[in-house]
């Protein structure tokens, strides 16, 4: 039978946490020995293993160590409704992710980059919007803008949807095509 007490190597055996990472808990009153003996060896029971595997639990979950601190306080109960709530944003986070990635792969495979959805279910603005905003600040007070915003009115909202349409398809080409010569030397006679 093992020893009722375990020390610092034994818990790094079990855990696979470092010995630095134990002495830092240790100081920021987070993770505490059980026992310290007269040597200055700190020795834990399995109680002490069970909230340090809770701990490194919450760790992998995305808390701060002051959060961790907080709900390790808690009961059980409590720290399940916590856990409830931060699954949902664990959820939301990987949506995110999802759509970043989609994006990125979309980039790279030459899609352009305003035709991308990656500010859809953000605060920022999606990028057609962006390049709206960007070209009635630039070139909002000429002739010709407001020529073409008086063209747009005029248009119905089938006959712009087409015309957007139409040209994200032509810029779609154009930038697939650029992305076909990524690893061709610029001065090489496709590229050119």
């Amino acid at each position: 039978m093992k020893k009722p007490l375990l020390a610092v190597k034994d818990i790094v055996k079990i855990t696979g946490i470092t010995t630095r990472t134990l002495q830092y808990y240790d100081k920021i009153n987070l993770f505490k020995p059980t026992h310290l003996t007269e040597n200055g060896y700190r020795l834990y029971d399995r109680n002490s293993l069970e909230k340090l595997q809770t701990i490194l639990f919450l760790k992998e979950m995305d808390f701060s160590l002051k959060e961790i601190a907080d709900i390790v306080k808690l009961t059980k109960q409590e720290q399940k409704q916590i856990l409830k709530k931060h699954s949902q944003t664990l959820i939301s986070r990987k949506q995110k992710l999802e759509t970043i990635i989609t994006a990125l792969d979309e980039y790279v495979s030459g899609k352009d980059i305003y035709n991308l959805q990656i500010f859809n279910h953000s605060s920022i603005l999606p990028l057609q919007e962006q390049y709206a905003h960007e070209a009635k600040y630039i070139y909002g007070g000429t002739e010709e803008f407001k020529e073409f915003e008086g063209k747009l009115e005029k248009l119905s909202p089938s006959e712009k949807a087409s015309l957007y349409a139409e040209f994200e398809q032509n810029m779609e080409r154009v930038f697939r095509k650029i992305a076909s010569f990524i690893d061709q030397s610029p001065s090489s006679d496709e590229v050119q």
